[in-house]
């Protein structure tokens, strides 16, 4: 009996402690919201998360937003006097920000209120995002017209997500750029202020724009020389800015090889003599190229392009008080490349006062080339007061002394007051044209005036004292000296002073051949004249005036071919009549040095 009342006993004190004790698994969280099974006798439950309370009179709770992450929930059941734990658990919770209201534009300035937690919020303009940690953000010289908005806040912890978004349409300003400031060129560099809101920069030259850029240091090209150069702010979201002030200029100094190297477009200032180490590699050039008379020597090119020289181009260029010293040893592939000892070719530039010792061989595989002492091909350029000295060998070319192709004119240029002193050997077929001075010159808007061809030259067809092929343009006051001859045997067109005159806009005035002219081929086609080997004939008699050719040494004609060609104007005389003053007595003495006893020379002093 007594172990029957000790079993009952155990019972009861079971069911009291299992009465006591939580339920378990009765405590789940769903979309924010603790839920558990309701507990009888209970008067009201304490929900604590991380150990803060709530009082609930539900069995559910919704956890308050500025919880989040991990969590201990517990929940408790009053019972009377007593708080009965229910169940607890250990779980992860995630929150969403608000979304931020009142959102408004206020001039260019868009604002919206804070949103608790967020670190940071992202404005989309007309589907285009831009961040910020603010509560506002101006759209000045960002968007402008009718644009669609959108905000939302976003938070650095991963247990709140993005908020929703505010959404509303704006018309926004579109406002002026400003000016572009402190425009200015140094060296090879353009500089200039960054402008707020601008996407990029025109640069203008002499009102046209040739370039734009993202950035406010620019490498000029040889398209951005001119007289002036501006630059004006754009974005396509901002009227423009008016046009800056024009540059202002300073040149960057070229101390050596290294500096040297890096010329491409710019104002540059040579501050000392340099010598090259390295085989020199051209390059095309715009701008400004002072030598200030010092020499660069050592120049060593074998670089085939399409333009070789020591520089590759002149475009919108000039070079002046410049010496260089070298050699330019091509075999060339590339088609019909131009070629000189300063530069391959020249167009809307100035050379003045340059002197070039680069002797030139080169062969040309692929078409015929233009080869110059000075320049290869001169297109609308003025040389002034510059001197060739050295040996040019060619294969497969038009060759000068100085120049070796003259064309393409569009204003009115000159070379004035130059000199060639150069032995040239010219080989290839007819279209090989070999001058003394210019190989070919058909520039009806060129004159070449008070200039000197000291050469021994040996063509192949068409072969001159100072012109090979003269089919358009001026020579005037004049001189050749030395050997001229030609080698072909199927075609010569030799002459002391033009090797071939076609066309009728060809003009040679007060001008001098005392050179030798020589062959011995005999050719099936020949024509050999002390000053023009072939010239056109007809009515036109005018096409030289006052011109002389040393007879004495030419026992020949003045002209290759008498019976069709018209010598008029051109008077042989013998060696002591050249001599001689009162030859010259339509010569201009401010132009020529007349002296008895001697040749006369042009002036080359400056004027």
């Amino acid at each position: 009996m007594k172990k029957i009342s000790i079993c009952i006993l155990l019972c009861i004190l079971c069911v009291a402690l299992a009465a006591c004790q939580p339920q378990q698994n009765s405590l789940s969280v769903t979309d924010g919201v603790v839920s558990w099974n309701e507990i009888s006798n209970a008067t009201e439950y304490n929900v604590e998360i991380n150990g803060k309370s709530y009082v609930c009179k539900k069995t559910s709770f919704v956890i308050p937003s500025d919880v989040f992450g991990e969590v201990t929930i517990k929940v408790f059941a009053k019972t009377g006097e007593k708080n009965v734990l229910v169940a607890e658990t250990t779980v992860t919770v995630k929150q969403t920000l608000s979304k931020p209201y009142d959102l408004k534009l206020d001039g260019d300035m868009l604002s919206w209120r804070a949103v608790q937690n967020a670190d940071k919020y992202f404005v989309v303009l007309n589907d285009v995002s831009y961040e910020t940690a603010n509560t506002q953000i101006s759209l000045k010289y960002v968007v402008s017209g009718s644009v669609s908005v959108a905000v939302y806040a976003v938070s650095d912890n991963p247990y709140l997500q993005n908020s929703p978004r505010s959404e509303t349409t704006v018309e926004v300003t579109e406002y002026p750029l400003q000016t572009v400031g402190n425009v200015e060129v140094k060296g090879g560099k353009l500089t200039f202020d960054k402008v707020e809101g601008a996407k990029q920069y025109q640069i203008y030259v002499d009102g046209v724009k040739v370039a734009a850029t993202d950035d406010n240091t620019v490498a000029l090209t040889p398209e951005m020389i001119g007289e002036t150069l501006k630059v004006r702010a754009v974005s396509d979201v901002a009227i423009p800015s008016p046009l800056s002030q024009a540059a202002t200029l300073s040149f960057g100094e070229i101390e050596n090889e290294e500096q040297l190297a890096e010329v491409n477009a710019g104002y540059f200032s040579l501050k000392n003599d340099i010598a090259l180490t390295k085989e020199y590699t051209p390059k095309a050039f715009g701008g400004v190229f002072r030598g200030n008379n010092h020499t660069i020597s050592g120049i060593n090119i074998a670089y085939d392009s399409s333009a070789v020289g020591f520089f590759a181009e002149l475009t919108k260029a000039t070079v002046s008080d410049l010496t260089l010293r070298g050699k330019i040893e091509l075999q060339s592939a590339t088609s019909g490349p131009d070629v000189g000892g300063l530069c391959g070719k020249a167009q809307n530039s100035v050379i003045e006062n340059c002197f070039v010792f680069v002797d030139i061989t080169a062969e040309f595989r692929n078409g015929l080339a233009n080869v110059g002492g000075i320049v290869g091909s001169l297109i609308n350029t003025d040389v002034l007061q510059t001197e060739y000295q050295g040996t040019i060998t060619t294969r497969n070319a038009v060759c000068g002394g100085f120049v070796g192709t003259a064309s393409n004119p569009t204003e009115n240029r000159n070379v004035k007051q130059c000199k060639t002193k150069a032995t040239i050997k010219a080989d290839g077929g007819e279209r090989a044209f070999a001058g003394g001075f210019i190989g070919k010159f058909t520039d009806n808007m060129l004159t070449v005036s008070q200039c000197v061809a000291d050469v021994d030259i040996t063509g192949q067809s068409y072969v001159g004292g100072f012109v090979g092929y003269f089919g358009s343009g001026k020579v005037l006051d004049s001189i050749t000296l030395g050997q001229v001859s030609a080698q072909n045997p199927f075609i010569v067109h030799l002459g002391g002073f033009i090797g071939r005159a076609e066309g009728y806009n060809v003009t040679a005035e007060r001008c001098i051949s005392a050179s030798s002219v020589q062959t011995t081929v005999v050719a099936e086609t020949k024509c050999v004249g002390g000053f023009v080997g072939k010239t056109v004939g007809g009515t036109y008699a005018y096409l030289y005036k006052d011109c002389f050719f040393d007879s004495e040494v030419n026992a020949i004609q003045a002209v290759g071919n008498p019976d069709s060609g018209r010598s008029d104007g051109i008077t042989g005389v013998t060696t002591r009549q050249l001599e001689t003053p009162s030859t010259f007595s339509t010569f201009d003495s401010s132009v020529w040095n007349i002296a008895d006893g001697e040749i006369p020379m042009p002036n080359r002093n400056r004027q």
